[in-house]
């Protein structure tokens, strides 16, 4: 599935963004009637044409310099599911540390991360890619497959 030439909006010109990043900021939600305390992800597919400086300056420090881009697309998931999890595994090499990061990705990884952030509550697709990382498959495959099978299954429920 081609989800088209992904492009950036500057003012008056449409130009195809040269660099794509994600951007994960973690944080803690209260529900007061329960006084339950959950924590939440809030993942951006950010986009921007920045010179090598720029980027390093946005790798080194997110919060400061995240202004350089464009967001794509968001998603706002609880960080107890397995998508979160499988986020974490393939780009933050399961950095659960830090509140703020942001890493490079291909324009590949985007087509991918906006179908995951389409449906992000087919628990039993990202349960599979999950225990399919955990056993050292390869994530090519394994993110191929399943997401093929979750777009065919999206489809027929949709008619």
């Amino acid at each position: 599935m081609d989800l088209g030439p992904l492009v950036l909006n500057d003012g008056m010109f449409m130009s195809k963004a040269k660099n794509y990043f994600l951007y994960l900021e973690v944080y803690e939600r209260e529900i007061y009637h329960l006084n339950i305390i959950v924590h939440e992800a809030l993942y951006e597919i950010r986009a921007g044409n920045l010179s090598k400086e720029e980027k390093k300056a946005l790798l080194t420090s997110p919060t400061k310099n995240l202004f350089r881009t464009r967001i794509i697309d968001s998603l706002e998931i609880v960080c107890r599911s397995n998508l979160h999890k499988i986020l974490m595994e393939l780009y933050f090499d399961n950095d659960y540390k830090s509140d703020c990061q942001i890493t490079e990705i291909t324009e590949d990884d985007v087509k991918w991360l906006k179908i995951a952030f389409k449906y992000p509550k087919s628990y039993s697709t990202w349960r599979k890619i999950l225990k399919a990382i955990k056993k050292g498959l390869p994530k090519e495959k394994v993110l191929e497959e399943e997401l093929a099978k979750l777009r065919l299954r999206k489809a027929v429920e949709n008619g």
